[in-house]
């Protein structure tokens, strides 16, 4: 059979591939920017929330340590021990007195974190900081869990946490954390952190809960704290080496304060851990959480205070039988 070609129509186009042109794949790019520029701030605030979060439990089980020390020994566990001391437990209850000869059996630079280890899950470290004459000095320096870092005492949103310090000197001071033990409404005093102060955790502390008269759910308990990442000879929340109230902290100022701390070796200055040297020792709770701290109260219940929380409030919670009549603190 024949085929019969037909000719092509005058009308009939070519077919040819298109691309984008240049106005149009600006145009692209723009939105794809714009969407990623609206995305970015949603992830971030997620994440944020999820370290916040993370913190929260972490105070939490820490607070509920606190409390597990206070069922086996009667006591909140003490803030520190004062430079050159000793501590004994007797039937329960806990004595100090000063060192002997020789500081054959001084105990001085534990801290309260320590004393809680037993209570979530970390005898082994308790364990092997009790066969320590003294975490002062050259015991702690060869004391190899002094320089393990402890998640649970770092919160994920500061970076800075779990530093070990003293390196730059040339000697170990241990491991430094993100949360630090209520111990007053005031400064802590001269070298040892002060012995007589209103919180619930100082040196040479043994409160009961009896003794929070103004109501646990009241008295902050435990706080956080941030630190320069230097590893000059001291650092906030050292817990092997207390000395002069670095595990501590004061509600004297709210919550992330431009007033400084005043604390001794700590001379790297940062504008959000700001700290000077001096005599009249303090310390204030600071974080990296965007507006506020993370606080566990003396029922171990934690709640966020803001930094806008009424400064009266605040500094009421300090105190365990001030009997202030001061609002609730959020």
């Amino acid at each position: 059979m024949r085929h019969i070609k037909r000719a092509a129509s005058p009308f009939a186009k070519p077919f040819a591939k298109r691309g984008f042109t240049l106005v149009e794949l600006l145009a692209v790019i723009a939105i794809i920017g714009t969407l990623v520029g609206l995305l970015l701030p949603a992830v971030q605030v997620a994440r944020e929330a999820a370290r916040r979060s993370s913190c929260s439990n972490n105070v939490k089980q820490i607070a509920l340590g606190m409390h597990g020390h206070h069922d086996a020994r009667g006591t909140f566990p003490f803030g520190q021990v004062k430079y050159l001391q000793r501590y004994t437990y007797t039937d329960g209850t806990i004595s100090f007195s000063g060192a002997v000869s020789g500081k054959t059996v001084v105990r001085e630079g534990r801290t309260w974190m320590i004393m809680i280890c037993p209570y979530i899950e970390m005898t082994d470290v308790y364990d092997k900081c009790m066969t320590a004459v003294s975490l002062n000095n050259n015991d702690t320096y060869g004391l190899a869990v002094a320089r393990v870092k402890q998640p649970i005492f770092m919160c994920p949103s500061d970076v800075t946490s779990g530093k070990i310090a003293g390196t730059k000197a040339g000697s170990i001071r241990g491991f430094c954390g993100s949360y630090v033990a209520s111990a007053s409404s005031t400064a802590f005093g001269a070298a040892g952190g002060g012995d007589s102060l209103d919180g619930i955790s100082f040196a040479q502390s043994k409160v009961k809960m009896s003794q929070v008269t103004d109501g646990l759910s009241k008295t902050t308990m435990l706080g956080e704290c941030v630190t320069g990442p230097d590893t000059n000879v001291h650092g906030h929340a050292m817990y092997f080496n207390g000395w002069v109230g670095e595990c501590l902290f004061s509600t004297q100022y709210t919550p992330n304060t431009t007033v400084s701390d005043v604390l001794q070796y700590i001379d790297d200055y940062r504008p959000w851990a700001p700290t000077i040297g001096g005599s009249t020792f303090a310390a204030y709770t600071r974080s990296m959480h965007v507006d506020g701290v993370t606080v566990a109260m003396g029922d171990a219940s934690v709640r966020f205070v803001t930094n806008s929380v009424d400064a009266a409030a605040w500094k009421a919670a300090g105190s365990r039988d001030g009997g202030e009549q001061a609002g609730a603190i959020e």
